[in-house]
């Protein structure tokens, strides 16, 4: 099991399942259903599917075969199928799922109509594509206590501090999901925020995903010397609410889209 994929599952993974529960309730999709989750990463949102929607089948797609292996050593579950695959191109023939869903897989996925239309194209007619993104320019805390502590370091990582806002984040907000659900051809488009709790036990738990890994403000703690490593954990330590015992509760924020195949 990798390293890499343990380290995403610690630092966006476990939040990315509590924010699931919520948006899959939204969804309301009736049992035994074909699902097909694009983007799966280490199957945060494929175990909530088994674990509370009862499909007949859920196939998980991801172009990190380190991410998929992991889903395939912890999810072991025969409904559950796993392969390695890129976003745009879904492994499926046409009209094969009742629901296609995507957690967190924009904006990585750049061309998000272009990914939507071929979410389109696998999905039956009448049938559901779903999905959600962070509120990076909003609550989605967690990163927002992070990369305000940094530019207060240093006002010269402007570029550092906006990673989480240029144009491909643009995806990232209610205006710009139903844009985007709307263009791929969808009806009934909906989009709402759904809000959930990370809560970490330490300040150590909150720190130390960002020492490994390969998003933004991962990179960008690595890229520091320790000398100026030590001075962001300490502001982040200041700015942060944590409680007496040590803990730490956060918003975590995701814009939730869903839309029919007419």
């Amino acid at each position: 099991m990798s390293d890499d994929a343990v380290a995403y599952d610690r630092y966006i993974g476990r939040w990315s399942r509590v924010v699931a529960r919520d948006f899959l309730t939204w969804l309301a999709i009736p049992k035994h259903g074909t699902w097909h989750d694009v983007a799966c990463g280490t199957g945060a949102l494929t175990s909530e599917v088994l674990a509370s929607c009862d499909p007949a089948r859920i196939d998980g797609s991801d172009r990190d075969e380190t991410r998929i292996a992991y889903a395939r050593a912890t999810i072991v579950d025969a409904r559950a199928n796993f392969v390695v695959g890129d976003g745009m191109r879904v492994a499926g023939a046409d009209e094969r799922y009742d629901v296609v869903i995507n957690g967190l897989g924009f904006p990585p996925i750049r061309d998000t109509v272009g990914a939507l239309v071929e979410f389109r194209r696998v999905t039956k007619p009448g049938g559901t594509v779903a999905g959600y993104v962070w509120d990076f320019d909003g609550e989605m805390q967690l990163l927002r206590y992070f990369w305000n502590a940094a530019a207060e370091l240093d006002t010269g990582i402007e570029d550092a501090a906006k990673t989480d806002y240029d144009d491909p984040y643009a995806i990232c907000t209610s205006g710009g999901l139903s844009a985007a659900w709307t263009a791929a051809g969808f009806s009934e488009v909906c989009v709402r925020a759904i809000d959930a709790r990370a809560r970490f036990a330490s300040f150590d738990d909150f720190w130390m995903p960002f020492q490994h890994g390969d998003s933004p403000a991962q990179r960008h703690v690595r890229s520091l010397d320790d000398g100026r490593r030590a001075e962001l954990r300490a502001k982040l330590h200041d700015a942060l609410p944590i409680a007496n015992d040590g803990s730490i509760s956060l918003v975590t924020r995701a814009w939730a889209a869903k839309g029919v195949k007419s």
